[in-house]
């Protein structure tokens, strides 16, 4: 199966946003809930999600350094 395309205005992103997480799944749904965002990419270290004028990059904190958190 294909990644779903990227948000169609990719020129009209204004903000960017890099969030560390313990969860990444979760933290991911969140955001998508929330504020409607789409999963562009989901590789097993992050999640990029955009919608109109912002992408968020949720990244995951690797086990052995969230634990110490």
């Amino acid at each position: 199966m294909s990644p779903p395309a990227p948000h169609k205005d990719t020129a009209a992103i204004r903000q960017s946003l890099v969030v560390f997480a313990k969860n990444k799944a979760r933290l991911s749904a969140f955001y998508r809930e929330t504020l409607g965002l789409t999963l562009v990419e989901e590789e097993s270290s992050h999640d990029l999600l955009q919608g109109p004028g912002i992408e968020i990059v949720i990244h995951g904190i690797p086990r052995q350094y969230a634990m110490a958190c």
